[in-house]
This record gives C-alpha cells, sequence and structure tokens, in this order.
C-alpha cells in the first residue's frame, strides 16, 4: 500500500505554514488534474497568470467542489494533516524524523500548553537524545529500535492510526 500526502493537504499545509514557500496553486491543480479529478474551476486555475482575486475565488470553488472547504478552519488542516502524515509513517512513504518534523510544525505557533505541541516537542527532544544516547525523560529511545518507539508512543497517545490490514 503506497500513501501519498492528499494534494489538497499539502497545498493548504504550505499556504498556512509560515515555514517554507507556499504551493502554487497552478501546481495544485495541475496534481488533481493527474489525479483524474477534473473541472472548469480546476482548469482555469492552472493559469499561473491570474490575478490573485480570481485565484482566490477559484481556490474556494475548486475546494466546494471537492468537498473539503471545511479544511479552511485550521483546527480541521492541522488535525488532518497530522492524520495524513502518520498514515504515511506508517506505510513507509516517510521515516519518522519527517514525521516528527511535522508535527512540531503543525504547532510551533501554539501556546506552550497546547496537548499538540506537548506531545510532539518532547517526542523530538527525547528522539533526538537517542541519537546521542542521552536521557530520554518520556519516551524510551535510549537503547530501543527508533521506529518502535515512535509507533508505540504514537499508539499511546491516541492519534488517529491508519487502518492496519
Amino acid at each position: 500500500m503506497n500513501i501519498t500526502m492528499d494534494p489538497t493537504l499539502e497545498f493548504l499545509w504550505s499556504r498556512h505554514n509560515a515555514r517554507g514557500l507556499p504551493i502554487p496553486a497552478a501546481d495544485w491543480a495541475i496534481r488533481l488534474l493527474e489525479d483524474g479529478v477534473e473541472s472548469e474551476s480546476i482548469l482555469q486555475l492552472t493559469d499561473r497568470n491570474l490575478h490573485w482575486q480570481d485565484e482566490r475565488r477559484l481556490i474556494g470553488k475548486v475546494l466546494q467542489e471537492l468537498r473539503k472547504e471545511d479544511l479552511l478552519e485550521v483546527s480541521r488542516l492541522r488535525s488532518a494533516y497530522e492524520k495524513e502524515s502518520i498514515s504515511e509513517y506508517f506505510c513507509g512513504a516517510i521515516d519518522g524524523w519527517t514525521l516528527i518534523t511535522r508535527g512540531c510544525d503543525l504547532f510551533y505557533d501554539d501556546e506552550d500548553d497546547n496537548p499538540g505541541r506537548i506531545f510532539w516537542i518532547r517526542l523530538a527532544g527525547d528522539a533526538d537524545e537517542h541519537g546521542g544516547q542521552g536521557i530520554c525523560l518520556q519516551y524510551p529511545f535510549a537503547g530501543r529500535d527508533f521506529d518502535t518507539v515512535l509507533k508505540e508512543a504514537l499508539v499511546m497517545s491516541g492519534r488517529p492510526l491508519p487502518n492496519q490490514s
């Protein structure tokens, strides 16, 4: 089973996340077309010379057509992106460090007491200590297989896991 990030999640997260460059709307539209999703709005969005207001209108229209306009709400986008990233990790599409980096990026601008932020930051800290075989405070990476501990931490956290078949 080969899972890749949903192009709409990837596009919207790139627009929300202050780290890195946003994916151009035309690139998103082209990827949707490559995945077999076609509409007049998507075809119009492939134009790289659209005025920003037209582009914004078309993005909204495409999200409605895809029935994904709820992803404009940051908490829903964050939750969906986290779930999709965990699925990618479990199927081997990304490695553990990529997952941890994405998890930390999800909550980089949140309050210090946000449970999601606390989980990913602690996990990153302990995983980093594992590299130097230092002392892990919450997640027992030292002397154990990195992926085993990471998967155990995800299960214990109650995060949505992919269906294992």
